[in-house]
């Protein structure tokens, strides 16, 4: 869950480039990074470890606004709010999905019998 929840991050910061005016300094950066969270994310959903590529990219983003200096406070909330998130849900590790086989009416009668087998 927390790979989509970043997908989305990273769509709305590629989009948000597009969208607001003040980022004409931050916006080549910000896509390239974005591109970059997207790339990542759709790696993570199969192999894991890829999901540290986001980390630093997430990280990259909340320091972005001091390093670049954005010329809108917007941008620079924008940049850090997005950037805390994708380091946050990147730090999570992927959860395997289990299942178990709900219990049958015909299990549920021979549990209570010692040696008896339930015919399939």
């Amino acid at each position: 869950m927390a790979r989509i929840a970043t997908l989305v991050v990273a769509v709305w910061l590629f989009l948000t480039g597009v969208e607001l005016q003040a980022l004409a300094r931050s916006a080549v950066p910000q896509y390239l990074v974005a591109l970059a969270i997207l790339v990542a994310e759709v790696v993570a959903l199969r192999w894991d470890p890829a999901r540290w590529v986001s980390f630093a990219a997430g990280a990259w983003l909340v320091v972005a606004p001091l390093a670049l200096g954005y010329p809108s406070p917007l941008a620079a909330l924008n940049s850090f709010a997005c950037g805390l998130v994708v380091s946050l849900l990147a730090s999570r590790a992927n959860q395997t999905a289990t299942y178990s086989e709900p219990p049958t009416m015909q299990r549920e009668l021979f549990r209570h019998q010692g040696g008896g087998k339930a015919i399939r």
